[in-house]
């Protein structure tokens, strides 16, 4: 790491502390019980590797096509001649895209691999393997971020960002466009709210009762055939009745 200016992005810090909510909630006897498990869960398996990994892969800033060297020059002819820079990094839409699409990829991989390990595919080794993927894409996402000039570096423009949702709340026109605009909020919190909640806790199917004739095999289990077609007066035979 550089001996100066050393420390971890504000959006790999968020990353970090995702997982270890994750790992504690997961492992916790309090959330583990309750549908914030399957929010946390299902946030952390389609999201934050892949954003740790996209974060190794794409540690530049998003740059238009720019001239290079803000000059042009021309040829014998007079014909403008002009060298650009080609675009570099990916834009945070891209940037988000990209973190769902290779969790989505990335899951199924770590899973394949616990398979022929001698811990297997269960909930314990899925979180550990994945948090462990997820730190790892954090720290060397954090070593070739800083490697690179701080002009060229990837950060998340959160100040701006809130100023700006701050002056498109409050700096409306009149107070019926406020009045408006914080009820549009509102009503997308409560959209987001609603589909988190039927995501973590479906309600419960439509439900039937069991009905069943079973008879005793040779074997002594129970099974759905073999049912008496001629019954004797007097003598017992066995029917097996389950609802």
């Amino acid at each position: 790491m550089p001996a100066r200016g050393w420390h971890l992005p504000t959006d790999l810090t968020v990353v970090v502390l995702h997982t270890l909510v994750t790992v504690g909630a997961l492992q916790g006897p309090l959330v583990s019980e309750t549908p914030l498990r399957s929010v946390i869960g299902l946030s952390f398996v389609l999201f934050t590797p892949g954003y740790a990994v996209v974060s190794v892969l794409f540690p530049e800033k998003y740059r238009s096509s720019e001239l290079a060297g803000g000059t042009a020059t021309r040829d014998a002819d007079g014909v403008l001649l002009a060298r650009f820079r080609g675009s570099a990094g990916i834009d945070p839409v891209e940037r988000a895209a990209l973190a769902f699409g290779t969790s989505m990829a990335i899951v199924p991989l770590v899973g394949i691999a616990l398979g022929f390990m001698p811990w297997g595919i269960r909930l314990q080794p899925i979180v550990w393997a994945l948090g462990g993927v997820t730190l790892v894409g954090v720290a060397i996402a954090t070593y070739r971020r800083l490697t690179l000039p701080e002009d060229r570096r990837f950060s998340v423009p959160y100040r701006r960002r809130v100023d700006a949702g701050r002056t498109w709340v409050f700096g409306a026109d009149s107070r019926i466009d406020t009045f408006l605009t914080v009820v549009l909020a509102i009503s997308v919190l409560l959209t987001v709210g609603s589909v988190t909640y039927a995501v973590a806790a479906p309600p419960d199917g439509e439900q039937f009762s069991d009905f069943y004739i079973l008879t005793e095999n040779a074997s002594g289990q129970l099974v759905a055939g073999d049912y008496p077609e001629e019954l004797v007066a007097g003598e017992p035979e066995p029917i097996v009745v389950g609802i």
